[in-house]
């Protein structure tokens, strides 16, 4: 953990790694550590720099993915028993909640706003695919796919239920990126300002790719070369055209930093 430019060691959980993935205001760090003798990854929790085993669903190993300011933490967990499965959780403090799935065997959870919404996604029965999930409590709703795909994945949230991340398909194709919001999910390059000259931008898999400004961040190609990008909501024009995004500050940085 950085504060300034002084890092600070947090510990493992006996074992040689340690990933930390979120920190919130008190300075709580969310992340996986390997226990002493296993291979296999617990979800962790640091206070300082003392490490909690936040433990499993009764599987080998678990993740955590994103806190929020609660302390709230959510994560995955294997599950004991056959056959395989993965389920989102939410932590309390060390207690996890199974947010289950769409009817499948899988589900992830990767990012958590203020009021312990959770963003995921999961494959629906039947199914080998995967859609974008909302999760409150231990109901997860299933906020679909984009036109011409076959898969979506949420990755990011804020306190407004704004929900950010993939769709994409099985054939290899680009990927497409949306911004889910008022009960609709939003394909994010159609939503550019013409004349942009942004190409291919992505939103990056981590819980803390919208604010509540709405402002999304995530990397793509500008004029030719890829810069980190921050897009910014503006008034539509139209009534129709709902929600439309322009580069902010942030791509004036990164284009400085590149030539530099």
């Amino acid at each position: 953990m950085w504060n300034g430019i002084t890092p600070t060691y947090l510990a493992t959980l006996g074992g040689t790694n340690g990933h930390a993935v979120g920190i919130n205001a008190t300075g709580q760090v969310a992340g996986f550590s390997n226990p002493t003798g296993s291979a296999a990854y617990h979800a962790t929790l640091w206070n300082g720099t003392t490490p909690t085993d936040l433990g499993t669903l009764g599987g080998t190993s678990s993740r955590a993915e994103a806190i929020n300011d609660s302390g709230q933490i959510a994560a995955y967990s294997d599950l004991a028993g056959l056959p395989v499965s993965v389920h989102a959780d939410v932590w309390n403090g060390t207690t996890p909640t199974d947010l289950g799935t769409l009817g499948g065997f899988y589900s992830y959870a990767y990012g958590i706003n203020a009021t312990g919404q959770v963003a995921g996604f999961s494959n629906p029965t039947g199914s080998g695919s995967y859609h974008a999930t909302l999760g409150n409590g231990t109901i997860p709703t299933d906020l679909g796919i984009l036109d011409g795909t076959t898969d979506s994945y949420a990755y990011g949230i804020n306190d407004f239920g704004q929900v950010v991340g993939e769709s994409a398909n099985h054939t290899g194709d680009a990927p497409k990126y949306f911004l889910y919001t008022g009960g609709t999910m939003y394909d994010l390059g159609s939503l550019l300002l013409p004349g942009s000259g942004v190409t291919d931008f992505a939103v990056a898999a981590n819980g803390g790719s919208i604010n509540n400004l709405g402002q999304i961040v995530g990397y793509g190609t500008f004029n030719g070369y890829q810069h980190a990008l921050r897009l910014d909501p503006v008034a539509a024009p139209e009534p129709a055209s709902a929600v439309l995004l322009s580069l902010g500050p942030l791509l004036f940085a990164a284009r400085r930093r590149r030539s530099a």
